[in-house]
């Protein structure tokens, strides 16, 4: 095979530009004789599909050039290749509780079955325990589809529909009718072919799959590729791709905590990007991050289906018998593609945007709140499985024992900007981390020491997550968090050896990690690529508490520019360093005054040359300072400088004759009481953040100490103002402030459900739940009531004599509970809404159809050609109840000419015997019939092709009967 470009027009007439192209192509090949060459370029494949796209195969440069210069095309393109995401690594054993409750569809009847989906990756070898309903080389007709030399696609087809057997794995959706494409060149390298993918996707199509696995990707937005996957999309299919392994790849470039190394199609906004979890239900370090991740799915060491060693050595007929495990986002995209299966037979007439909607919204949510970079909307789970694993974190330590293959998530807002330690204490091996409020993992710590540093700013959403590092276990552990003490010698670096949770900063911006290229040879950070006249920043917030002394940052830095391209430092907005061309190893060092200062590192280029790295490397970012010793007031002895309660105590120091102030943030709403304990007489006072005194107290609390007893809502911040009474001298020493928070209720009952009452349209539901306050309701896996306090609920606008699935979430301030599914049935009202359809795709017809039209296999409809005054007719009967109503009949079709007049050729459909619908259009391209009225009884349904001189040629396709 020649080498192959792909040629991509602005117009979406195929005919049109197949014209174009092929006046390109003669006129190239004229002028290639002219020169005595013999071999000349040609169309390798036009698909019709996608009627912007054309593969063409041995064009020359001046070919190539002529087509870029044709205004109505839009790229030419080399063909390239996709990597296929399997990583090499170890897989860890898959355990059942990170996964996504695929059981709750099975034991339900859920299993895939009539749903069509396929995937488009190396192979498709025979296996015990897979059946395909088609396969497809898109490459090459030299070897066929079950060959498989990587194994990768045949893994990737044991994770969609593994069949429910004694044998092996069990897929996501056992019974869906699979296909498989090959687009690979056998030759083993993993590396899938553009030009194959393009024809797979126009195959799969043609086979009307709903539903499309990727499990690869390239670093090209191919505009041929874009058009492509839009098209398929178009048509109605449901598109599912791999986001990638590359997050923990230290690369020449990859943005900073928070890779958004954007892969194709998984970067396709109409397509569903999957991400990868691991066993202990967290994501993987290696699945890809960014904003274009929409969910996650587990995708470690999942047992699937193998290759056998004899396909491997090119016994393509051979049937496998091997089982394996399979890894990374490649093996997480078909197991969503394979929810896709089940949510469609649980919901046949739903569109793809629908089933689309049931996937995003049917997720337990992971790291940040609502849709962020690491883990999209979250982990895709059963519409029956039970969510929680969140909570919030106040900073009074927490005590918890994880559930197995399940992280906690902890969501915290700190009162007050600065340095936090958050710890872990536990006997087993954890994985903890801190996600910003876009989900980027900031930093972590794992295996032993669990300590995370990180500068924070006040008000600012951040989440803890505490899982299990590698074995999943239901290890015991208390969270804590602490400030630095006063006096400490405070130090934290940035030396960026991991391009995920490496830093106690919080970066911005888009300079990224760089490999090797730091202090002495390892790893750091670079300024972005930028062009000339641009300028590309990174900042973080550093923040010297009040009283400090000696605050300062400090870099490693090194650069090798033309000097007008300039590195530039700022503090709070004012330049501190502003240098170019070559530097060397150098350090720089800011001093910092008390308070928060944002720190802004910028590269800038100017309009005129380019020289050497044409970049800047920076390494080993430093915040010193020794905390609180002088020079500055102490924490508590103002309004604006109070102790921060973080807990349920504080202590400080009441000075003689002065005050001492104490902040507190409610957790949540009801009352609280605050009272002190101290050696001498005090009096307290509750004031609000404006200053002003809410209440007061003198010695309620006994023993000559204060005691207030207060109502907060969530989230409200209070201040105590603490003095020895009416300020006397002598009455000063040691306090401390103690907070007993509001009691913490209880999670709503069980969820008692009946559905009952049928009509042919409705269906009442009643149901309740101990100590609920309102009630959600699904059907069918989707909400359609939210927040329902009444205990009934009539659902109407439903199918005459179909069964519905209910389920129902009570919720109170304390969380939610899901009570079990529980199905209920409209009544018939005499009649079944019923649909036939016939859409040829093989040859087991709906209905009885007879006569001399035969079955075309090529375009999968019923055609017959008819000539000279023949008359060709196929029919068949179909029996009608009496009392139904709107009985109609709709199909597509064709009737091109082959030669003679359109006027003497015609398409007819009777209907016991009278003609109902006439065509002699001599139509090329398929049509839609108008809607046919039937009557009841016997319908007996003729389609007639009737030759005048001449011949034509009849296609119908897509019969649908309907009556209710």
């Amino acid at each position: 095979m020649g080498k192959l470009h792909i040629i991509t027009f602005k117009d979406k007439d195929h005919g049109k530009n197949k014209q174009e192209l092929n006046v390109h192509l003669e006129r190239n090949a004229l002028k290639l004789a002219e020169k005595g060459i013999v071999k000349h370029p040609r169309v390798h494949a036009e698909l019709k599909q996608f009627p912007q796209v054309f593969i063409i195969e041995d064009a020359d440069d001046e070919l190539l050039s002529n087509l870029r210069n044709d205004p109505n095309v839009i790229d030419v393109e080399e063909d390239f290749v996709c990597e296929a995401h399997m990583p090499q690594t170890v897989p860890w054993t898959h355990v059942a509780p990170a996964g996504s409750h695929i059981t709750e569809f099975h034991n339900r009847g859920y299993t895939g079955a009539g749903v069509k989906i396929g995937y488009l990756d190396t192979g498709a070898a025979n296996h015990e325990d897979l059946v395909y309903a088609g396969r497809y080389n898109a490459y090459s007709d030299t070897v066929p589809p079950e060959a498989d030399p990587t194994g990768h696609g045949t893994a990737v087809a044991g994770v969609i529909a593994g069949r429910n057997n004694s044998r092996g794995y069990v897929g996501v959706a056992p019974d869906a009718q699979l296909y498989g494409v090959k687009v690979d060149n056998n030759t083993g390298d993993g590396l899938l072919r553009q030009s194959a993918i393009l024809k797979g996707l126009v195959w799969l199509v043609s086979q009307k799959v709903k539903i499309i696995s990727c499990s690869y990707s390239s670093e090209n937005d191919s505009s041929s590729a874009r058009a492509a996957y839009q098209d398929a999309y178009n048509s109605g299919a449901l598109i599912f791709c791999a986001s990638g392994n590359y997050s923990n790849i230290i690369m020449d470039y990859n943005p900073v905590n928070g890779p958004h190394n954007i892969t194709y199609p998984a970067g396709y906004d109409f397509v569903v990007a999957v991400g990868n979890i691991t066993p202990t239900g967290a994501i993987s370090g290696s699945s890809s991050r960014g904003s274009y991740v929409d969910v996650s799915a587990p995708g470690e060491n999942v047992m699937t289906t193998l290759r056998s060693s004899a396909n491997k050595n090119g016994d393509y007929s051979s049937t496998s018998t091997e089982y394996g495990t399979f890894g990374g986002t490649s093996a997480a995209c078909p197991h969503v593609a394979g929810m896709a299966a089940l949510y469609w037979q649980m919901n046949p007439t739903f569109t793809a945007a629908q089933i689309r909607n049931l996937i995003e919204t049917n997720v337990q949510e992971m790291g940040a709140e609502g849709k962020d970079i690491t883990y999209g909307l979250g982990k895709v789970v059963s519409p029956w499985a039970e969510k929680g694993y969140r909570y919030n974190f106040t900073g009074a330590p927490v005590s918890r024992t994880l559930t197995i293959g399940m992280p906690d998530t902890y969501k915290f807002i700190p009162t007050e900007s600065g340095l936090h330690r958050f710890t872990i204490e536990c006997s087993k091996s954890l994985m903890f981390s801190l996600y910003t409020s876009d989900g980027g993992c900031a930093n972590a710590s794992w295996g032993g020491d669990y300590l995370i540093e990180m500068e924070l700013t006040a008000g600012r959403a951040y989440y803890l997550e505490v899982g299990s590092f590698l074995t999943p276990e239901a290890a015991s552990y208390t969270l804590k968090v602490n400030r630095p003490a006063i006096g400490e010698a405070v130090s934290v670096i940035s030396n960026f050896e991991s391009s995920i949770g490496s830093s106690p900063f919080e970066f911005i911006g888009n300079w990224g990690t760089s490999g090797s290229t730091g202090y002495n040879g390892s790893d750091g950070i670079r300024s972005a690529p930028i062009s000339h006249g641009e300028k590309t920043d990174m900042t973080f917030n550093v923040t010297v508490p009040v009283g400090s002394q000696d605050g300062k940052v400090s870099f490693w830095y090194q650069m090798n520019t033309e000097s007008y391209d300039k590195f530039i430092v700022l503090d709070n907005g004012s330049t501190k360093l502003s240098i170019g061309g070559s530097q060397t190893n150098k350090t720089f060092e800011l001093p910092l005054s008390a308070g928060t200062h944002t720190i802004t590192l910028r590269y800038e280029k100017d309009n005129s040359v380019s020289s050497g790295t044409d970049c800047v490397y920076v390494d080993n970012i430093k915040l010193t300072y020794t905390n609180g010793t002088g020079g500055g007031s102490t924490p508590g002895d103002s309004f604006s400088n109070p102790i921060v309660v973080l807990g349920t105590t504080a202590s400080g120091t009441v000075k003689d004759t002065k005050d001492l102030y104490f902040k507190y943030t409610a957790p949540r709403a009801g009352n609280y009481v605050f009272t002190t304990t101290s050696s001498f007489d005090a009096y307290m006072e509750l004031r609000n953040s404006s200053n002003e005194i809410i209440t007061s107290d003198d010695d309620s609390g006994g023993n000559s100490q204060p005691k207030i007893t207060y109502t907060l809502s969530g989230g409200q911040i209070v201040y105590l103002k603490v003095f020895g009474y009416n300020h006397q001298s002598g009455k000063y020493g040691p306090i401390t402030l103690k907070v007993v928070e509001p009691t913490t209720g209880s999670l709503p009952g069980s969820v008692l459900l009946t559905v009952g009452s049928p009509s042919t349209n409705t269906l009442t539901l009643n149901y309740s739940a101990t100590g609920a306050t309102s009630y959600d309701i699904f059907r069918n896996g989707t909400r359609i009531v939210a927040g329902r306090t009444q205990t009934s609920y009539t659902d109407t606008g439903l199918s005459a004599n179909t069964q519905y699935s209910y389920y129902v979430t009570a919720m109170n301030n304390y969380g939610s509970s899901t009570g079990s599914v529980v199905n209920g049935t409209t009544s018939s009202g005499g009649i079944t809404p019923t649909t036939k359809t016939e859409d040829f795709s093989d040859q087991n017809f709906v209905f009885g159809i007879t006569g001399d039209w035969t079955y075309n296999s090529s375009v999968y409809c019923m055609s017959v050609i008819v000539g000279d005054g023949e008359v060709k007719q196929m029919q068949f009967t179909e029996n009608i109840p009496t009392g139904a109503t709107n009985k109609t009949m709709t199909f597509r079709y064709k009737d091109p000419i082959a030669y003679g007049n359109s006027n003497n050729h015609k398409l007819e459909v009777l209907v016991n015997g009278v003609v109902k619908f006439t065509s002699s259009s001599g139509e090329n391209e398929w049509k839609n019939s108008p809607t046919i009225q039937l009557g009841t009884g016997s319908q007996t349904i003729t389609f007639r092709a009737t030759a005048g001189p001449g011949a034509f040629a009849a296609y119908v396709d897509d019969i649908v009967l309907s009556w209710s």
